[in-house]
């Protein structure tokens, strides 16, 4: 059985945004003089190429605001000063999006002005990252990602052996009742962690289940691409696209059920990928029937706490 233990270390996250935050606040722009220089410079290019002045937008200074407040940082009232920093079109990009190619800009100003700049916006950037993960790991707090293997500790090899597991209908995670994940964060969650959320771990003594390595990862839709489904269901279900179970729904029991074809002595097959349940009962039953065993075998897995 997993819990969510496979995250990022969000404490080091958070002194490391302390960090930065403190930077800013102590951070000097280049002097007076050389900002005006730079400015009448720039403003020389004139019409469609003019440098227009970055505005720091609102939401980026609450984020920041509600942030430090938290944290009990005092910020300086000059600390979303960013000199003369500011823009400029250079162009369209060479790559078409969905709605046609996109703008680029370039920025001007002096060198410090512009870094400054750039730290308040690595600064929100790394905020709304750290907030969304820790809304995210909110949503999943009472989930268990249970890991489950069968073992042929008999004396011969079994074919057509099904397993069922079965436990009540509302504490099973379904495709339609996983949390959504916001688009900050859903690059690196597909990246470094719903596989390690998905598919069981096991070493080389493990058979897998579909007897040859995934030839792809799980896939966690964001919450900015709902639109392109027709239904959040629907875009939510990529998550389980992977899993070879058949989920059956039987008065107010859900059960999980899935066929190995066979197995041989001594052989541990893990199961299809990892069960997500809420944290809410002790123990799941199971069964396995198989084409060599004259009985049907049955029991409980208790759940570690």
């Amino acid at each position: 059985m997993r819990e969510y233990d496979f995250f990022p270390d969000f404490d080091k996250e958070k002194e490391r945004l302390l960090s930065l935050t403190k930077e800013i606040n102590v951070f000097q722009i280049d002097d007076l003089k050389q900002s005006i220089n730079i400015a009448f410079n720039s403003s020389l290019a004139g019409g469609l190429f003019k440098s227009e002045k970055i505005k720091i937008d609102e939401d980026v200074i609450e984020n920041i605001k509600s942030f430090a407040k938290a944290t009990k940082i005092e910020i300086k009232d000059s600390f979303f000063d960013i000199g003369n920093a500011g823009k400029r079109f250079s162009g369209f990009s060479s790559i078409s999006g969905y709605l046609g190619p996109s703008v680029k800009y370039e920025e001007t100003g002096s060198s410090k002005s512009i870094k400054k700049y750039e730290m308040i916006v690595e600064l929100n950037d790394k905020i709304s990252r750290l907030i969304e993960w820790l809304s995210f790991l909110d949503n999943i707090r009472d989930y268990k990602f249970i890991q489950l293997a069968i073992s042929e500790i008999g004396n011969i090899s079994d074919e057509e052996i099904e397993v069922n597991i079965e436990f009540p209908k509302d504490v099973y995670v379904d495709a339609e009742n996983f949390p959504k994940v916001s688009k900050n964060i859903c690059e690196e969650l597909n990246k470094n962690y719903a596989r390690k959320m998905f598919i069981p771990e096991y070493d080389n003594t493990i058979s897998d289940f579909r007897r040859m390595p995934l030839s792809t990862t799980p896939y966690i839709p964001s919450t900015s691409m709902l639109p392109l489904y027709n239904s959040s269901t629907e875009s939510i279900d990529a998550i389980y696209d992977f899993i070879d179970y058949d989920v059956l729904e039987k008065n107010d029991k859900m059960i999980i059920s899935f066929t190995i074809k066979n197995i041989k002595v001594g052989e541990t097959m893990v199961f299809p990928g990892n069960i997500i349940i809420k944290n809410k009962i002790e123990s799941i039953d199971y069964s396995i029937i198989s084409k060599n065993s004259k009985n049907k075998h049955s029991g409980k897995l208790m759940i570690k706490k």
